[in-house]
């Protein structure tokens, strides 16, 4: 895989969502998934670890599927990275999310 990037997106402050992602491109029967949440600084070149803030509930694997905890309680106007590590085939996979919190309305 060149990138582990899966999606760019936004999400409310009031928001509380999971994702699901489906391994089967890259293999079968994934396992031990893990969510991290990084709350990024870009001025300051640091990250943080939130996921226990924002993250509720575990991660879960059905077939290929796997679903993350939901995240939710962003700081508006904050990016986050969503980080989900699983072992697969015996090795050990993450993809990622970037997320911008924006309280802005269409």
């Amino acid at each position: 895989m060149s990138s582990n990037l899966i999606t760019s997106e936004e999400q409310r402050p009031n928001e509380m969502i999971a994702r699901v992602v489906d391994v089967t491109p890259v293999g079968s029967s994934p396992s031990n998934p893990v969510l991290t949440v990084w709350k990024i600084d870009t001025r300051r070149g640091v990250s943080e670890d939130v996921t226990a803030v924002v993250a509720t509930g575990d991660c879960s694997v059905t077939d290929n599927l796997i679903t993350t905890a939901r995240v939710g309680n962003l700081t508006d106007g904050a990016l986050y990275h969503k980080v989900l590590r699983f072992l697969l085939g015996g090795n050990t996979l993450e993809y990622y999310w970037e997320i911008r919190c924006t309280d802005r309305r269409p």
